[in-house]
């Protein structure tokens, strides 16, 4: 299930989207909100599990309105981590404790496609990799079904 929030003109294409990634009718309850600015500027966030999974867009960066099909790009990027979560192929553990010897560590724990990767640089991030890798592509073929 697929619900939004605010900027309802961009319902259809937020519901296509998840028809194109196979996920439109899972059991996973998927919450589209629309934020004026999002943390660090960012186009948009994805966090969750197979329960529920949230999503945030921004509709401005540094303060200035982004163009709709910029806002659509960041959809389909964050509708595709929904649906590697929902797959299973993303897992963000969390910030786990490590400990060595006498010293721990905190790190930030994430499984992709069953290999755990721990404080990876967002650019080495193989499941941002694979959402920058098919956004216009989902982009277009859920424009196509709108």
């Amino acid at each position: 299930m697929i619900y939004t929030t605010d900027e309802t003109n961009y319902s259809d294409y937020i519901h296509a989207c998840g028809s194109v990634l196979g996920i439109q009718d899972s059991l996973t309850e998927v919450t589209v909100e629309f934020k004026k600015k999002c943390d660090n500027d960012a186009g948009g966030f994805c966090w969750g599990d197979t329960d529920e999974i949230e999503i945030e867009i921004a509709t401005h960066v540094q303060g200035d309105p982004l163009p709709s099909e910029d806002i659509m790009r960041h959809i389909a990027h964050e509708m595709i981590h929904a649906q590697q979560i929902i797959t299973g192929r993303l897992e963000d553990v969390g910030l786990q404790l490590l400990q060595s010897g006498d010293s721990q560590t905190l790190v930030n724990v994430v499984i992709w496609d069953g290999e755990t990767f721990t404080n990876t640089p967002y650019d080495e991030q193989p499941w941002e990799r694979d959402a920058y890798a098919r956004e216009e592509e989902i982009m277009k073929e859920a424009l196509f079904n709108v």
